[in-house]
């Protein structure tokens, strides 16, 4: 027997068919699995899931609304299709989420597909099991947000503009077609970023390439009239009907968005590197070796390899010189990184001692070899004193956190044990496996500690409050705005202001509300709130937050009413009737 067989011992057998079908699985759970559990997140899910709610119930395409007010902060694509989904599959969190899910699963596919046409069937299924157990990619398959639709487009562009240039004649022009045309709609999504991104990375990598001409066929004139015809009809429609949103669509939500500080989204130059790390959680324990392999090895690597890492470097170093800096911004980024990840394991699944796929086993088995251990002292140490909780809500907390830490901590041991069988054994198939279980097994068993922790505070609960307390009543926010409350009530409220209407989080509202002119009936400066109620003939509920109370209070003494305690402690609330109001 061969010596370095002996010393590797068995070896897992993963044939590729059975591959495949682990990463189906591994993808379906971590998109789908308890998709519509957890209450709408605030403030983004709460915000979207309303807009494309009132867009469903008003039957609008070119204008969303937020709370009966014009919301132009992105284009109206992506609120259109959760809407559509609203109406199909019904008035739920599920049907809400249900398109990222869809889109983010979309992209698996566009992933699989390149990856299989480019480099073979093995790579093809690591991509997608190691994309979708990435946090940064199945958080945003999993939530109300354009995220995921986004990087389906411009995933969809440039994997198209890079095959044109391997194509030759119809197929190339096709092609092209097909990359320009995803770019208008990434436009539709998400305003320039939609097609800046992806000719950039695709500009970037065919100078690299020595492809000369390539941005030339690509944006010929046909194919800018395609796009043209996808993005102008709503640009120019919603022009007309809002005069204010070229400027402000061009201006203030691109040009100062990019160039200064006044979105208060502004991070560091190096904010996206760490953000690329925690992103990718357990599989960037081998992402630094396969970077420092990927650049010693440039001159010999293959094309589609070099494509991966120009699209992570152009992405990551765009979005760090803008002053604008969120996390989603470089989803795309590490789907590249994830690809070649998946190329690394790849060569690993046949490599005797692979040093990446090792070391990053090793890694694997320590971190969560300590979690596991700290999780096991907490029960030992702590669950003699909750014990003596007697308190029956505090007790089942307790209870349910103890179940939930135990049921952690022994998978958390089962993969590091596994993974240093993985390193010892030098079996990276096996290494694969624990890699793939870590995110799937903390997903299957946090997902529901969550869920318990974020309903009682959510605007869900708020919502079946308020149906109880004030059935019949208007309902209007004092300096505050649950961001939920239109999709869970199904009626817009009324908003008391200090601050040009800040409390609805929407950089478009405010622009519109700081021009000359009335404001809508929904908006209301925060000084008029006495007249405003004293002229009142209809039933009112009053909702103002914790810093707010003394303002309800004073309104209680001349009401001869009393302030409530509303859902988690995040808002208080006081009826007036309308014989109160005078």
């Amino acid at each position: 027997m061969n010596s370095s067989v002996r010393e590797r011992g068995f070896r897992l057998p993963l044939p590729d068919k059975y591959l495949i079908a682990i990463a189906v699985g591994v993808a379906m759970v971590m998109i789908f699995y308890q998709l519509g559990l957890m209450p709408l997140l605030n403030p983004d899910e709460g915000r979207n899931a309303s807009v494309a709610w009132e867009m469903q119930r008003a039957g609008t395409w070119l204008v969303p609304t937020y709370d009966g007010l014009a919301y132009l902060d992105k284009p109206s694509f992506y609120f259109k299709v959760v809407a559509i989904s609203l109406s199909v599959f019904g008035h739920s969190e599920l049907a809400a989420r249900l398109p990222s899910a869809l889109f983010a699963l979309g992209t698996l596919l566009l992933v699989f597909n390149f990856c299989r046409r480019e480099y073979d069937l093995r790579t093809a299924a690591l991509a997608v099991a190691v994309v979708s157990t990435t946090p940064m990619f199945f958080a945003f398959a999993r939530i109300v947000i354009f995220d995921a639709t986004l990087a389906f487009f411009v995933c969809a562009a440039i994997f198209a503009g890079y095959l044109a240039e391997i194509a030759e004649g119809a197929a190339r022009r096709r092609w092209s077609m097909v990359a320009v045309g995803a770019m208008g709609f990434a436009a539709l999504v998400k305003g320039p970023i939609g097609f800046i991104v992806p000719i950039l990375v695709l500009a970037v990598f065919n100078r690299l390439d020595g492809k000369r001409g390539a941005m030339k066929r690509l944006l010929c004139w046909p194919n800018l009239l395609l796009f043209f015809a996808i993005f102008l009809p709503w640009f120019i429609g919603v022009s007309l009907m809002r005069h204010d949103f070229p400027y402000y669509g061009v201006i203030e939500e691109s040009v100062l968005r990019f160039t200064t500080k006044q979105f208060h989204r502004s991070q560091p130059f190096y904010f996206y590197p760490p953000v690329i790390f925690a992103g990718m959680l357990a599989w960037s324990l081998m992402l630094p070796q396969t970077l420092w392999l990927a650049w010693r090895q440039r001159a010999s690597s293959s094309r589609p390899d070099r494509l991966m890492i120009v699209w992570a470097i152009v992405v990551t170093l765009f979005f760090s010189v803008s002053q604008s800096k969120l996390p989603g911004y470089v989803l795309t980024a590490v789907i590249a990184l994830s690809v070649l990840l998946a190329r690394r394991l790849a060569t690993a699944f046949d490599s005797d001692d692979d040093v990446v796929a090792r070391t990053g086993a090793f890694l694997l088995a320590l971190l969560s070899g300590v979690a596991a251990a700290l999780l096991f002292f907490y029960l030992g140490h702590f669950l003699g004193i909750d014990a003596k909780i007697h308190v029956t809500g505090a007790a089942s907390l307790v209870a349910e956190l103890h179940a939930v830490a135990a049921a952690c901590a022994v998978a958390l041991s089962a993969i590091a044990a596994a993974s240093l069988y993985a390193g010892f054994r030098r079996d990276a198939r096996v290494g694969f496996l624990a890699f793939v279980a870590c995110p799937v097994l903390l997903l299957v068993l946090l997902l529901p500690a969550l869920v318990a922790g974020e309903k009682a505070t959510s605007d869900a609960q708020l919502a079946t409050d308020l149906r109880l307390i004030a059935p019949q009543r208007d309902i209007a926010c004092y300096a505050c705005f649950p961001g939920g409350i239109p999709f869970y009530l199904g009626r817009d409220v009324t908003v008391f202001t200090n601050a040009n209407g800040a409390e609805i989080q929407s950089n478009y509202i405010q622009f519109s509300l700081a021009s000359p002119g009335p404001w809508p009936s929904q908006m209301q400066r925060a000084d008029r709130l006495d007249s405003w109620i004293s002229q009142r003939t209809r039933p009112l509920f009053l909702l103002a937050q914790k810093e707010n109370v003394p303002v309800l209070e004073a309104l209680a003494v001349k009401r001869h009413s009393h302030v409530q305690e509303m859902a988690g402690s995040r808002y208080w609330g006081l009826l007036v009737s309308p014989a109160d109001a005078h």
